[in-house]
């Protein structure tokens, strides 16, 4: 991130990478990692940018709670529900070089 306003620089080799929670409570469910990855690539197809982004899956304890999204290289950090929110994250800060307030937690470090 370069400023207050959340412009961000989106570069060739950026990376995706989509944390989920170690399980220790029901909406943390490890087994939810394909799923999350197939519907994240899935955005990115549509939105086409499959060819510039990296997906990778982790079992992390990141101190929230739910599936968590981290966008490198700069680590910011969203929690998403749905479909339509990762849509709304990808779209924000790949399609327009921002952060995507609403869904936004912080800076993953």
């Amino acid at each position: 991130m370069s400023n207050s306003l959340g412009r961000l620089r989106v570069v060739a080799s950026q990376q995706v990478h989509a944390y989920v929670t170690p399980g220790r409570c029901p909406c943390c469910g490890r087994d939810r990692a394909a799923a999350v990855r197939r519907g994240i690539r899935e955005e990115l197809a549509q939105l086409g940018l499959a060819d510039r982004v990296l997906v990778e899956v982790h079992a992390a304890d990141l101190g929230h709670c739910g599936v968590l999204l981290v966008l490198h290289p700069c680590a910011a950090l969203y929690r998403y529900r749905n479909r339509r929110e990762v849509r709304e994250i990808l779209q924000e800060h790949f399609g327009r070089g921002r952060i995507a307030w609403r869904l936004y937690l912080g800076c993953a470090q």
